[in-house]
């Protein structure tokens, strides 16, 4: 069983963290404003943050030092703790460059590359520390972006924490629940999305042991997984790469999204938009008005099908079958 105090007392240190990271310099925290704009079902949160435009471009690692800011010795303004799940060991520190408070990373000790899928700790780890900030009064979601194509800037595995109100939801976790399922323990696709986007459904918090909904949860992963592999196999040209994929984690669902290309081309303008998990989260952020304005017109989920990729042919029901929940 793992050790949940070692949770709570992360959490507890993130508010005092965040402050000193703040007032010695070492983590930056940019001011913005949220437009809310409702497409296809979501009320997209699109964010515009025009001091982004002054955040220094973070170079590629270079070969001796693959772990970049991830590598001890850790900033005292960023550090927060340690954890042990299972036999792995993680840090966690604060998000250096932060348009939200509190926004946090779970790093792997030991170098892995974040082209690598979850494992049961990690997804385990995940889930501990969101219940820890449950217990306290803090409601987080997790973020995952696996490969160069899911929008991911470091080759060290992390898994992000963005907190959000309490009793609230990402935009995209709002549309999931609000699907009726035909069948319970089933992966299944959200209909109205125009882009491959698989989700599986919890149990409810606290509805049953800790230990059986983390199983639960690995599992869900899985097959989440097998049907991104799937989905890939019946491409008639794979995109470059490794397999590129992104996760959000709620207490109500697991999100998996494959990925074809890291950034859209808005039509207008022939900007670059890059996306990460937290676009198919129904989060995106601009940097000036002029580019929020394009975003909008271009509409949020051609952006997000633009670097998405295709419902599988055949996948136009609420559950999706996954060979590895069938064997």
């Amino acid at each position: 069983m793992s050790d949940l105090t070692q949770y709570d007392n992360i959490i507890s240190k993130l508010d005092e963290t965040y402050s000193s990271g703040r007032a010695n310099g070492n983590l930056l925290f940019f001011g913005s404003s949220v437009t809310t704009h409702s497409d296809g079902g979501v009320d997209f949160e699109i964010r515009l943050c025009p001091s982004l435009s002054h955040k220094p471009q973070v170079s590629k690692p270079v070969v001796s030092n693959p772990d970049g800011p991830f590598s001890p010795p850790y900033v005292p303004g960023l550090y927060v703790d340690r954890l042990k799940e299972e036999e792995e060991e993680y840090v966690v520190l604060m998000n250096k460059y932060c348009v939200v408070p509190n926004h946090f990373l779970l790093v792997t000790k030991e170098f892995k590359r974040q082209t690598a899928p979850l494992t049961p700790p990690d997804l385990a780890a995940a889930y501990n520390l969101m219940s820890a900030g449950r217990r306290q009064g803090k409601n987080f979601f997790m973020f995952y972006n696996c490969g160069p194509l899911s929008g991911s800037s470091q080759p060290h595995k992390h898994l992000q924490f963005m907190p959000i109100p309490e009793e609230g939801a990402p935009p995209i976790e709002k549309l999931a629940q609000r699907q009726r399922l035909e069948v319970d323990g089933k992966a299944f696709i959200i209909p109205s999305l125009p882009y491959a986007h698989h989700v599986f459904r919890l149990p409810a918090y606290r509805s049953r042991p800790l230990e059986e909904i983390l199983d639960i949860l690995t599992q869900a992963f899985i097959s989440l997984l097998d049907l991104t592999f799937q989905l890939l196999r019946r491409l008639p040209t794979l995109p470059e790469g490794p397999p590129a994929y992104n996760v959000l984690l709620t207490f109500d669902h697991l999100h998996v999204i494959p990925r074809g290309r890291a950034e859209h081309t808005l039509s207008q303008g022939g900007l670059d938009v890059p996306v990460n998990a937290l676009g198919f989260a129904g989060m995106l952020i601009t940097k000036s008005e002029e580019e929020q304005g394009l975003l909008i017109e271009e509409s949020p989920l051609a952006i997000l099908g633009g670097v998405g990729l295709p419902v599988a042919e055949g996948e136009s029901c609420s559950t999706v079958e996954s060979s590895i929940l069938d064997d």
